[in-house]
């Protein structure tokens, strides 16, 4: 697999692109999309998520990072051909683990409020979920809960990649109808633009985008409170730890996580 890095000159395509897919009508599954539009937009990485470094956020966010596991924890693994580094979550019966990112400073980056974001990561499934308590969902990234008052996530379901921003007035959800295959490489990213939200997946072997769905309706202002953390891979509560129930861990490898702020 070709390795593909974000730049500030890529995040700023991403968020043109943003501008140009809520004017879109969604295409389908297999259809090659063009990957950006000129627009002025100029995208802050809040947090960018490498990995090659271990957890280190390169975004402009002061992150406080932390891994939290009831058995082993996440492993380095090579990202593809092109070098760098992934981490890989374990089976989650045998250990349940979530990465939580805090705003140490309290300076409401995480908070994108009626801006234009981007929410992204590259992901390569072991498996697809089995449908218990345990493994009913992929979580990738999020922040918030489904009964807060806001909440933005990134998520798979039986490997169709979907987007879910809910904000002060209302709840807007996006979902791919293209079906990830265990063992690959994706990228998927999550675009809120005003009103609308789109999903976005492209597949990094072939180099090509394969499916962009987008969905609106009114979200209004998106924030969560500080004390609440962005987590990886999981779920977890507003006080970092695991839920009791409906952990959604993630089955397989992920790079690349990005929240990007217009």
């Amino acid at each position: 697999m070709r390795r593909v890095r974000r730049t500030a000159a890529g995040i700023v395509a991403l968020m043109a692109t943003a501008v140009a897919l809520s004017a879109c009508q969604d295409a389908p599954a297999g259809a090659d999309l063009p990957s950006s539009a000129p627009t002025a937009t100029q995208a802050t990485p809040v947090l960018d998520l490498r990995f090659d470094a271990g957890l280190v956020n390169d975004g402009e966010l002061d992150a406080e990072i932390r891994e939290l596991a009831s058995g082993a924890g996440v492993t380095f693994v090579a990202a593809g051909a092109g070098g760098g580094r992934a981490i890989a979550f374990p089976d989650a019966r045998q250990s349940r683990v979530v990465i939580t990112v805090l705003d140490r400073g309290s300076t409401g980056l995480l908070d994108p409020g009626r801006r234009p974001f981007v929410l992204g990561a590259d992901v390569r499934l072991d498996r697809l979920e089995a449908g218990d308590d345990l493994d009913n969902g992929e979580n990738v990234v999020q922040r918030g809960l489904f009964d807060d008052g806001s909440q933005y996530k990134l998520q798979l379901d039986h490997g169709y990649p979907s987007c879910l921003v809910t904000g002060s007035t209302g709840r807007v959800f996006a979902k791919s109808q293209a079906q990830l295959a265990p063992g690959s490489w994706y990228r998927l990213e999550c675009r809120r633009v005003r009103d609308d939200l789109t999903v976005v997946v492209r597949d990094l072997a072939a180099d090509r985008t394969l499916d962009q769905v987008t969905a609106s309706g009114p979200i209004g202002d998106v924030a969560v409170p500080a004390t609440v953390p962005l987590t990886i891979g999981a779920k977890a509560g507003a006080n970092g730890a695991f839920l009791a129930s409906s952990t959604d861990q993630f089955d397989g490898a992920l790079d690349n996580v990005l929240f990007a702020v217009d």
